[in-house]
């Protein structure tokens, strides 16, 4: 097998080079999730365990159906906030390496950022967001990072010293309104 493949037949880059920074959604997000799937888990243990040695005749059947459905619920928000928390961009000399949830990470080039797209996100009466989303020529997505991500700064000091061309045209008005595609 190559170097430069990974086992799950991505192209990350395989080198000791420490990243110049890291770009990630902020840890509370998916912890939130894994603590309530944990505190379900848990529900479902002590449940199970009261139901099993309850002495009814169909405790284990109860018992049972307090593990499936409790632990498998519990572990689906486990699973959730790990996701939530796995997703990265990680910034190099050259390129990037994105990695969303629990994918395969993939090695972006900075020759294949076309195009740099800033979208804002209103909830009506709520908070604002501004999304990033990067795209290369064939308009395929490359990855897309919110400004609040932690990380996000260094993220667009290298956009925009590396791709400066799809900066400039993707980045917003200084009136705060971008594009709604």
């Amino acid at each position: 097998m190559s170097d430069g493949i990974t086992t799950w037949g991505g192209t990350a880059s395989r080198t000791d080079a420490q990243p110049l920074f890291v770009v990630r959604r902020p840890r509370w997000h998916g912890l939130g999730f894994e603590v309530l799937g944990w505190a379900v888990v848990l529900v479902g243990i002590v449940t199970a365990l009261g139901d099993a040695f309850s002495g009814r005749p169909t405790a284990l059947l109860y018992a049972g159906f307090s593990v499936f459905f409790f632990c498998g619920f519990g572990g689906l928000l486990v699973l959730c906030g790990v996701l939530l928390v796995s997703s990265r961009v990680r910034g190099y000399d050259d390129h990037l390496d994105v990695r969303v949830g629990l994918g395969r990470t993939r090695r972006v080039e900075a020759a294949d950022v076309v195009r740099l797209r800033f979208v804002l996100q209103s909830t009506g009466g709520g908070p604002t967001f501004t999304r990033l989303t990067a795209r290369n020529a064939r308009r395929r997505k490359l990855f897309s990072v919110f400004t609040v991500y932690r990380g996000y700064a260094e993220l667009a000091e290298w956009l925009e010293t590396r791709c400066p061309d799809a900066w400039r045209e993707g980045r917003p008005d200084p009136a705060g309104v971008g594009d709604d595609e």
